[in-house]
């Protein structure tokens, strides 16, 4: 099972693509599968007698993945979410995913990204305020229920705590469970104290894609928790990363950690 396995789930009109990375010792397999808008983290089980089986519960989603090889290279099975199950086929290959750069774009007038919410504590943060004004700012935007978010606070905290004392300033930009600031603000909160998160973190309100991108009418679309935004010292948009890889994926992680890490270091540089 080892190496990268192209993947169908679902079937007709409705089938989509996705990566899995796996690694095999003996009868075990961990690994994760990676979609266009993130990875499904940790991925834990064994192939035995013909027969993958690989599960996660990461808090918040639960996934199965059980199928049987039917010829060398090719696995057909059932791939479940929570309780709803959808056919998977695999194939051993590799074949690239969509450019996660190339997903979402701004679309004001300008090229800006403006933002206006409250904080924890209903203190409005905008995005005019002269904290950021002449510097870089990276903004995501996020769900402290999401544990690809959760990936992207780790490696958004390490970056300005490198970054900052040269100019680079961090905003998130919560979308959260229940649509109400003072049930919400708890959870805010006790993200930002597990990765010593010392930036704003915004509510925008509830997780509903179609309600994230009506609060943020600069995006052409809104796909998904989280979508990180790069902002120059003038204020435009440079780049747009949807999604996140995170480090389950191995070397596609430390691929994306380069690319933030690069741009950065380019707008910082000008």
């Amino acid at each position: 099972m080892s190496g990268e396995w192209d993947l169908t789930l679902g079937e007709g009109g409705s089938s989509w693509r996705a990566l899995a990375i796996l690694e095999q010792e003996g009868r075990r397999v961990t690994g994760t599968i990676l979609t266009t808008v993130g990875d499904f983290r940790y991925l834990e089980g064994s192939f035995e007698k013909g027969v993958l089986r690989l599960s996660v519960f990461d808090g918040c989603h639960a996934f199965l993945v059980r199928a049987q090889a039917r010829s060398e290279g090719r696995l057909e099975g059932t791939f479940w979410f929570g309780d709803h199950g959808t056919p998977l086929v695999a194939e051993a290959g590799g074949t690239p995913l969509p450019d996660p750069w190339s997903l979402t774009r701004c679309v004001s007038e300008g090229g800006t990204f403006a933002f206006a919410f409250p904080d924890e504590s209903g203190e409005m943060v905008s995005s005019g305020d002269p904290r950021f004004a002449g510097k870089p700012l990276v903004v995501c935007v996020l769900g402290t229920w999401c544990c690809n978010c959760y990936d992207a606070g780790r490696l958004l905290a390490e970056l300005h705590r490198e970054y900052h004392p040269r100019g680079l300033e961090v905003v998130a930009l919560a979308c959260e469970a229940t649509g109400e600031l003072k049930y919400d603000a708890e959870r805010m909160r006790a993200f930002s104290e597990c990765w010593d998160i010392e930036w704003p973190v915004l509510y925008v309100g509830r997780s509903s894609k179609p309600e994230t991108a009506e609060a943020l009418p600069d995006l052409d679309v809104f796909l998904s928790y989280p979508t990180t935004i790069f902002i120059d010292r003038l204020g435009q948009v440079r780049r747009i990363h949807t999604g996140f890889t995170g480090p389950g994926t191995g070397e596609h992680y430390e691929r994306m950690r380069t690319e933030f890490r690069d741009l950065i270091e380019e707008l910082l540089a000008e």
